[in-house]
């Protein structure tokens, strides 16, 4: 990053300007609430309204008029001025609102600002091993180099059978590991959880783009779906829609949910995070990973419908214009027929042929 580039960075993004203005507390710790420590991803809007309307007639009793506004105007301000809100109609006419990618950043970077009971480097290092392992060994096409790679894991395998077996000890993660790894995986599961709502909005901006793109003119009902059939297939094999194909399949598969819910609660009757899972973001993580993934589902399937109903628009203003042409040429035939011409109206040089459609065989 340059300067010009940072100095652009700093005043016009949106997550940036929400932290510097002058009511950021109110704000930010509103839509926390509300959201993340509520865990939802959509909220009423009147039900917005209602809380803000009583958290700021309890600010207001401390400190007289310091938010003299009435509770919409702000959250308006919020959606419209600092991008934190998306208000929208949702499929029954119910107006919802939820954070944007741009709320989602500034929640998340001042989440990292709380102190940590400590900071864990030793899982950090294994994962990262573990993951540069894993491309090395899983992005290789030889068959020899695979069989040697699973080779070794096979081979640690056996040595741990074996000394289990002669021994009979087990080695287990002291607290101090067990407590590092729960804190990583709570930390991917936030940013995870996150991500849900910059995943949505790149899928409303192809929306977009492919609405904008049918909205020029004297363009055919036939490129407008060939416009979106590209588009659809785009994102499909864009590396955000394999990506998320890949999760909500793994997801929604019975086994692979169960055995995550068995995870999950074999971890959280560990003792050694008894102080640590009422701030945990693991909790209830199948439920809201279903959540955060239905919401994205649902929004494709409205811009979906959107899509539809501007190709029907599109179809029932070329029906009304073929419509409006055979009323004009019905109309010329008549005056023709009232005043003929003097002369020829068509001259053709040879007989017409007629095909008939009856004239065809079978």
């Amino acid at each position: 990053m340059d300067y010009n580039q940072l100095k652009f960075t700093l005043e016009n993004t949106s997550s940036l300007k929400a932290l510097r203005q002058q009511h950021a507390a109110l704000t930010l710790s509103f839509l926390h609430q509300q959201f993340k420590q509520a865990e939802r991803f959509t909220v009423n809007f009147q039900d917005l309204i209602d809380t803000l309307d009583m958290v700021l007639e309890s600010v207001n009793a401390e400190t007289p008029n310091s938010f003299p506004r009435p509770p919409r105007e702000y959250l308006e301000h919020w959606a419209r001025d600092l991008h934190l809100l998306r208000i929208y109609y949702g499929a029954d006419d119910m107006l919802l609102a939820d954070l944007t990618p741009e709320a989602e950043r500034a929640l998340r970077w001042l989440e990292e600002l709380q102190q940590r009971p400590f900071v864990g480097t030793e899982s950090r290092f294994l994962s990262i091993f573990a993951t540069l392992r894993e491309i090395v060994a899983e992005s290789n096409d030889e068959p020899e180099q695979r069989l040697q790679y699973l080779r070794q894991q096979q081979e640690a395998l056996q040595r741990e059978i074996d000394e289990i077996i002669a021994t009979g000890n087990v080695k287990r993660l002291n607290a101090t590991q067990i407590r590092e790894r729960f804190m990583q995986a709570s930390e991917n599961a936030l940013r995870l959880l996150s991500d849900f709502a910059a995943v949505e909005q790149n899928f409303r901006d192809l929306a977009q783009i492919i609405q904008e793109a049918s909205l020029q003119p004297n363009l055919q009902k036939g490129a407008v779906v060939g416009n979106v059939l590209d588009a659809d297939e785009a994102l499909e094999n864009s590396d955000e829609g394999r990506s998320f194909r890949a999760f909500w399949q793994f997801l929604l598969s019975p086994t692979q949910k169960d055995e995550l819910n068995r995870l999950l609660q074999a971890i959280y009757i560990l003792p050694e995070l008894d102080e640590l899972q009422t701030s945990s973001a693991l909790s209830g993580l199948t439920k809201r990973l279903l959540d955060a993934g239905q919401k994205v589902i649902t929004s494709n399937q409205l811009l979906a419908q959107q899509l539809r109903r501007m190709l029907d628009e599109r179809v029932i203003a070329e029906s009304q214009r073929v419509r409006q042409l055979c009323a004009e040429i019905k109309q010329l035939a008549f005056q023709q027929a009232a005043h003929p011409p003097g002369e020829a109206f068509v001259l053709m040089e040879t007989s017409p042929d007629v095909h008939l459609l009856w004239d065809r065989p079978l």
